[in-house]
């Protein structure tokens, strides 16, 4: 018979087979978060129904998980080139698109100044790191870093294991506690480099025990650690009881959904986005009620001119 320690152990086991069966609809899950939250971000305390959302970005933190995990297969069997060239063409021609509409926005809605240079900036990423442009957005910009350093990554946790992960913990932890800055779009790239850690362990080892993430986040609390940091640390349980969930009462309509959205979450981010820097300008004008209706519906809208997009690049580019 199991200890009852063992069988706790064995409860909070979280396997990389698990998660490549369900990772459509983990994905959109992730996605749903984040259109939530950013949908508290234009409601904040006009609307109290969005309030259990701002904490919905940790719908990044299971993006970041299920790429590392995803990126650590794609670089094992195809090489760190051809890893990169995928990555490349899956994301090019959409974040062009998004970055020309998005620095369109910052020039005549929101009055930016934007030279040829700025431009440039903005298509290439370079204005994250405030090399002209604007900063139009985070997530894209800090996942070409992680890509590129993924090859390096993968042989980081091989090699060291568990220890990657804890020393890399402690090292953003106290890389963001020394620095005060209120740029958060550093903060939350910081803040996710641990999970996107763990990803590519999960892929080494197949299977963790995501229990230890617990005490881990308790630490961190009382060490009043950045928040992106700490809410990074419950992605994993919250990976494993999205699982048990699923297991226990699957929902065909709800997985189908869910499963379609987490197909197309590049182009579903890129259009949430846009829909967001549009109705956080236009809500002092139009009223929060109506900037919250629009934002779903030009959600909806953009996401699907996206999709076709991408379905058309598809099928011509393979």
């Amino acid at each position: 018979m199991q200890s009852v320690k063992y069988q706790i152990i064995n409860r909070g086991g979280l396997s990389r087979g698990d998660i490549n069966d369900n990772r459509s609809p983990l994905m959109g899950f992730a996605i749903v978060l984040v259109i939530l939250y950013h949908a508290y971000c234009i409601a904040r305390s006009a609307f109290y129904v969005f309030q259990p959302f701002v904490y919905g970005f940790i719908g990044v933190d299971i993006f970041l998980l299920l790429n590392a995990l995803g990126c650590s297969y794609s670089v094992t069997k195809n090489g760190a080139l051809k890893f990169y060239a995928h990555r490349l063409k899956k994301i090019a021609l959409l974040f062009l698109i998004f970055a020309s509409l998005r620095t369109l926005i910052q020039r005549f809605l929101i009055g930016d100044e934007c030279s040829l240079f700025d431009w440039f900036c903005n298509l290439t990423t370079l204005s994250y790191w405030q090399i002209g442009g604007q900063i139009i957005e985070w997530y894209i910009a800090a996942s070409l870093v992680l890509w590129l350093v993924t090859p390096w990554l993968i042989v980081i946790v091989r090699k060291l294991g568990v220890m990657a992960i804890v020393a890399s913990i402690v090292l953003f932890a106290v890389i963001m506690k020394m620095t005060v800055t209120d740029q958060w779009y550093y903060a939350c790239f910081m803040g996710r480099i641990p999970i996107y850690m763990t990803g590519i362990y999960l892929y080494c080892k197949e299977k963790i025990n995501v229990l230890w993430f617990l005490p881990i986040a308790i630490v961190l609390v009382l060490c009043k650690a950045n928040g992106y940091l700490i809410v990074s640390m419950g992605c994993p349980l919250l990976v494993l009881l999205l699982l048990k969930v699923k297991r226990c009462g699957n929902i065909p309509s709800l997985d189908t959904a869910l499963s379609w959205m987490g197909k197309y979450t590049l182009e579903i981010y890129f259009a949430n986005i846009i829909a967001l820097d549009l109705f956080q300008e236009l809500k002092g004008a139009y009223g929060t009620g109506n900037c919250l209706l629009g934002y779903f519906v030009v959600n909806i809208l953009l996401a699907m001119i996206f999709v076709i997009i991408s379905r058309m690049q598809r099928s011509v580019m393979g």
